[in-house]
């Protein structure tokens, strides 16, 4: 027994929470399946391992949105954490909601390095990415994300770590009087942002210097625009998780010095969860196969 009061703060307006994240999981569900749906459609490009590392995002969106989100709904919208009668019970469904936010945090980050890497191989070293990455490649890749996520998040139902209810109506992992486990996890988000970080500069010092080489290339060429388009996806993708994610780090950072009020947290993860609606977004504007679906899905429009 952990001896949490699971109810809501009397600072946090729990029906105006329940609301907004009401829209927030709507949005993501409407815009994720969308995209689902169209790259199904589209069975040719999940031959492509880019649009499967892609797909994995957006079922993990998927996932916070029917599983992760609705329990928060809940627990905002009646002032407290209702699934369980007892607290021992409470206590347990607590704590796997707690592990379904960050099992999808950490699929996410793992993912984004992962297309990093993706990325960097097909501009860089394209004679490799044709030899090496493979659809069956990509597959064991999420695979083995997804599992090594879980294995990661598991650790605090042995002692490493704890996830626990916060009073503005969310179960989180928490972080305090938990020294192993912040340096487990700075250990493990330090190594992907490294991962990210000089993939990403690789990739466009060798881009930028491609182009230079070649600056007698007109805008208008298809290989220039290609290029720029598969830059532009990931690094747009990348802003908006920094957007999203940067409240979290600040809030986080500045509770080690003030008191912060209790809806800064909740604010911190509302903003967290709007990259579940961005992302989607994201990949429609920029993907080709999922611009083939929507083109064909409105001449079947107009034809009716």
């Amino acid at each position: 027994m952990d001896g949490v009061n699971y109810t809501l703060s009397e600072d946090i307006n729990g029906p105006l929470l329940a609301a907004v994240l009401t829209l927030q999981m709507i949005g993501a569900l409407v815009a994720n399946g969308i995209v689902l749906i169209a790259t199904l459609s589209q069975y040719k490009s999940l031959k492509l391992p880019s649009t499967i590392l892609f797909t994995s995002l957006i079922i993990m969106h998927l996932v916070m949105a029917l599983l992760y989100i609705p329990s928060w709904i809940l627990s905002a919208a009646s002032g407290g954490w209702i699934f369980g009668r007892t607290m021992q019970v409470k206590e347990g469904t607590c704590k796997f909601a707690g592990f379904i936010l960050w099992y999808i945090i950490l699929v996410i980050y793992m993912t984004l390095a992962a297309i990093s890497v993706d990325r960097w191989l097909f501009i860089v070293k394209p004679q490799l990415y044709k030899q090496f990455m493979k659809p069956k490649v990509a597959l064991t890749i999420i695979a083995s994300i997804w599992i090594l996520a879980a294995l990661i998040n598991s650790t605090p139902f042995y002692g490493i770590g704890r996830f626990r209810y916060a009073i503005y109506g969310s179960c989180v992992p928490t972080f305090e009087e938990q020294f192993v486990y912040v340096v487990l996890m700075m250990a493990i988000f330090l190594a992907i942002s490294a991962v990210i970080l000089v993939t990403s500069v690789w990739t466009y010092i060798f881009t930028k210097k491609f182009i230079q080489e070649h600056s007698e290339l007109e805008e208008s060429s298809v290989y220039v625009s290609r290029k720029r388009r598969l830059i532009g996806i990931f690094g747009v993708m990348l802003i908006a998780y920094f957007v999203c994610f940067s409240p979290g780090y600040i809030f986080g950072f500045l509770s080690q010095i003030y008191d912060l009020h209790d809806l800064s947290y909740a604010i911190a993860l509302v903003f967290f969860m709007m990259i579940t609606i961005i992302n989607p977004i994201i990949q429609s504007y920029f993907r080709p196969d999922v611009k083939k679906a929507f083109v064909k899905l409105k001449i079947k429009c107009l034809n009716i």
